[in-house]
């Protein structure tokens, strides 16, 4: 891979990993406190109570923060080791999907722990957020 296509793939890398930082950051800090159609970890599921609602949120965003730290460690080694190797579409497009799968797995591991809420009582003392 060239300088400039190195230079280009870590810069993406690193835009879109700040980006899922910032957003997921920010909804912890400011998370939605009721049932609502505009904000939040929004499913069927995760609506149908208000402590569904707040064990989904906060799980999502926990699992959301650590998916992106992740991401960016995956995304740079695949770079130091593949470098030479790679070009830089192909370099931006794996970590794209990487990306992706990252997102995907943080919502199917909600998605199941929110669904096992019905089948056990679960301690939310670990999932409220410090006021």
């Amino acid at each position: 891979m060239k300088a400039i296509d190195m230079g280009i793939g870590l810069g993406i890398t690193f835009l879109m990993y700040l980006i899922q930082i910032s957003v997921f950051w920010y909804v912890s800090k400011f998370p939605a406190k009721e049932i609502n159609t505009l904000s939040g970890y929004r499913t069927k599921r995760s609506m149908k109570t208000q402590a569904n609602w707040d064990y989904a949120n906060a799980l999502n965003n926990r699992l959301m923060l650590w998916a992106a730290h992740i991401f960016l460690v995956i995304a740079v080694l695949l770079l130091l080791i593949f470098h030479s190797s790679l070009s830089g579409q192909w370099y931006i497009g794996i970590s794209t999907g990487l990306y992706l799968m990252s997102i995907a797995t943080a919502i199917g591991i909600t998605e199941y722990k929110t669904n096992s809420l019905k089948k056990h009582k679960v301690n939310f003392y670990f999932f409220h957020q410090n006021k």
